[in-house]
């Protein structure tokens, strides 16, 4: 197919089948064997990257923000996990859940707000249990913990990630 006649995503989507094959290898150590499964899931992962990203225009991750997003989030989920097992191991260690309430300051229904309430959910000691316009409801394993100020700075770095401004 000549250069004129090939859509944009063409590009796009052999770039993303390329990164995807790549991270496939190292997960798989080169498993030759692997790629019955891998070849499957590195086209569909790829076909539905470039599927969500033109549904989604104008979203563009911020490198710089991508570096503290990804620093902040590892961090969080490493000693987020080391407290959860902790707690289920030591029966003496406190647990307190409850419901907290967070107000959003990201545009509710952007893309960073979506993205926003599903990393609640991933890190561990926190599930999000409702969303509503700005409120978004969390279930946390420990009501002493800083849970607000977590939530707030995960926010302000999903913000920074999307290139959004918080309201005030």
């Amino acid at each position: 197919m000549s250069d004129e006649r090939r859509s944009p995503s063409t590009g796009r989507l052999a770039a993303r089948v390329a990164c995807y094959a790549l991270v496939w290898v190292a997960l798989t150590a080169g498993d030759p064997g692997s790629w019955v499964i891998g070849a499957p899931a590195v086209l569909l992962a790829a076909l539905a990257g470039v599927g969500l990203s033109a549904r989604a225009p104008g979203v563009a991750l911020r490198p710089r923000g991508l570096v503290r997003f990804v620093a902040h989030f590892l961090s969080r989920s490493l000693s987020g996990g080391v407290d959860v097992a902790r707690r289920a191991l030591d029966p003496r260690l406190p647990l307190s859940p409850g419901l907290i309430e967070h107000t959003m300051r990201l545009r509710p229904g952007g893309p960073a707000a979506v993205f926003f309430v599903d990393l609640v959910s991933l890190l561990p000691g926190t599930l999000c249990a409702g969303v509503e316009e700005r409120r978004v409801t969390v279930h946390v394993i420990d009501e002493a913990l800083p849970n607000a100020d977590e939530l707030r700075r995960l926010e302000e770095r999903v913000a920074a990630l999307f290139g959004e401004e918080l309201a005030a």
